[in-house]
């Protein structure tokens, strides 16, 4: 018997998947069939990153039963202060309809926006007339200094995609085959202005020393760097500067392998590799991605280096490398650095363009690689993070945190606990070590509000640091998005299953459907007793007993 309003939240539809159960499935339908008076905001559009000083479109989608003809304010709002407001006059007749609002962020930093509007007089509920987001502001403007080892289709899209976006400055200095540059001048150039340095292909065997101690000198500040190989890409020289490469030891190259990649768990939500929100549709997209080249079959990483994805070896044919890392983070304290092991990536843009598939993957990525390194980190011992930033009601909330020691090795075998506070009482989540100095855990809170949590790190009695985060849980839940009763979708359910839709009036009939006929069932197990050891000689030992009682009483 399934009591409900019909409203189909998450997953697939109840109506196919039914006919797969087995058994009549009779529904009671609860609620009313008809659209009730409700002003709702359904969505929202906007950057998941900002840029100070520019512009911000919020969009806005309002969707309104009954109340035609009023006009409403919908309002942005951050801690309480107005950003803007739009009027907007509803339709009634249950249509989205979009709101556009404008604000400029001023300062750097992760910061809670909220959408709002006020209720109406008969309106069914007010707790979905509000939505929450957050939005991480950068700097104004990003330089960039990529250095190629020569002009290639990796470097052509790698630019085109970064110009993109506006508020992204490169220069770009390529080297000749004599080992000069085409643009003059970077020996005299002060490259500490960058804010992060792509070496794409390089260096090369006819790469100079002095431009190798150069970008030393400035990578040993704490600039932040990828490396992003190429076919020609000599390992000897790159490993002159192996103090910032993610790598434990040099690369053992070999002949040219075509490859599909693989996302590993702790890539799923790690900032560079996410393209999607979702886990499930941003490990789709990694897989729908065509095949490159790696001309590497061996290497070890750093013990604060993280592996985010690899070989898939089920798809790529003939491949010499095992568990090579494709994608590799590096973040110790205050110097970060990704290595991208493979070149051909302009394949993840061109040849995605057709059909129904596009680009978004790659251009999405080349994003994450230049926000992820030039975001700030402190350089603090212990940092946790959530996965997300607003959750849903009941949704599970999955935490992951780095501990280091004051030289930045990352500390293995720490109690990691995660004291979260919201508006009851706080609760204690303790992490479980997933090794190089890596905790993750998971909580699900039901209520909704803002949390803020702490994480403590431990080893032997003494403190090794704390951080601590933030995140949101929506106020209201996805019935409220929804708020009339699918009385087709619970017939439909009956009919697929064999069963019987009823409603609260009239389920006369379901005690009857309800009368199920007896059922016995006989079970049979046969065993010899002569092929197991321990039970005969257990009655042998019974039957002695039984003789010796005999003997004694006299009964023999």
């Amino acid at each position: 018997i399934l009591i409900t309003d019909g409203a189909n939240n998450l997953g697939i539809n109840p109506g196919r998947y039914v006919e797969q159960y087995g058994v009549p499935v009779h529904t009671i339908g609860i609620g009313d069939p008809a659209e009730q008076n409700d002003v709702l905001i359904t969505n929202y559009v906007t950057n998941e990153v900002a840029y100070a000083g520019n512009p911000v479109p919020v969009e806005v989608y309002v969707k309104s039963n009954g109340f035609s003809g009023e006009r409403i304010p919908v309002n942005l709002t951050r801690d309480n202060k107005p950003l803007d407001t739009k009027m907007v006059t509803l339709s009634g007749d249950g249509l989205e309809q979009k709101v556009r609002l404008t604000f400029t962020p001023e300062t750097e930093g992760l910061f809670k926006y909220d959408l709002s509007f006020p209720g109406l007089e008969g309106e069914l509920t007010r707790a979905n007339n509000n939505k929450n987001f957050y939005i991480r502001v950068l700097k104004s403007k990003l330089n960039i200094l990529i250095i190629s080892g020569g002009p290639s289709a990796d470097l052509k899209f790698l630019k085109r995609t970064l110009l993109l976006d506006e508020n992204i400055e490169i220069e770009n200095y390529i080297e000749k085959p004599n080992g000069s540059f085409y643009k003059r001048g970077f020996i005299n150039s002060n490259i500490e202005k960058y804010d992060c340095i792509i070496l794409q292909d390089y260096p090369r065997k006819t790469s100079p020393t002095v431009v190798l101690n150069k970008l030393n000198a400035v990578l040993a500040k704490g600039k932040p760097v990828a490396f992003m190989f190429g076919q020609n890409t000599d390992f000897s020289k790159l490993w002159r500067m192996g103090e910032f490469v993610p790598f434990k030891t040099r690369p053992v190259q070999t002949r040219e392998q075509l490859i599909y990649p693989e996302i590993l768990p702790q890539g799923i939500y790690h900032p560079l590799l996410k393209v999607h929100e979702d886990e499930i549709e941003n490990r789709a997209s990694w897989r729908d991605l065509p095949p490159v080249f790696m001309n590497i079959r061996q290497v070890a990483l750093k013990k604060s280096a993280t592996s985010l994805a690899t070989i898939d070896l089920s798809r790529s044919q003939g491949v010499i490398s095992r568990n090579v890392p494709l994608i590799t983070a590096f973040d110790s304290g205050n110097r970060k650095s990704v290595a991208i092991a493979a070149y051909g990536l302009w394949r993840w843009d061109l040849l995605m363009q057709e059909g129904s598939r596009n680009n978004e993957n790659y251009k999405t990525f080349v994003q994450n690689i230049v926000r992820w390194l030039t975001t700030v980190d402190d350089s603090k011992l212990v940092r946790v993070k959530s996965n997300k930033e607003i959750y849903r009601s009941g949704e599970q909330i999955k935490f992951t945190s780095e501990v280091y020691y004051e030289n930045y090795q990352p500390v293995d075998g720490a109690e990691v606990t995660i004291t979260l506070q919201g508006n009851t009482d706080a609760e204690e989540l303790t992490l479980t070590s997933i090794g190089g100095g890596r905790y993750e855990g998971s909580f699900q809170v039901l209520q909704g509000g803002d949390y803020n949590f702490t994480a403590t790190a431990h080893k032997q009695g003494r403190i090794l640091g704390r951080d601590n985060g933030k995140f949101s849980v929506e106020e209201f839940s996805l019935e409220f998005q929804n708020t009339r009763m699918d009385e087709a979708m619970l017939k439909r359910i009956a009919q697929n299953s064999g069963g019987k839709y009823f409603t609260p009036a009239n389920f006369s009939g379901l005690r009857e459907l309800l009368n199920f006929p007896q059922k016995y069932i006989t079970t049979k197990n046969e065993f010899e007793i002569w092929n197991k050891p321990a039970i005969l000689v257990f009655i042998i030992v019974l039957l002695g007993l039984e003789w010796l009682l005999r003997k004694r009483k006299g009964m023999l």
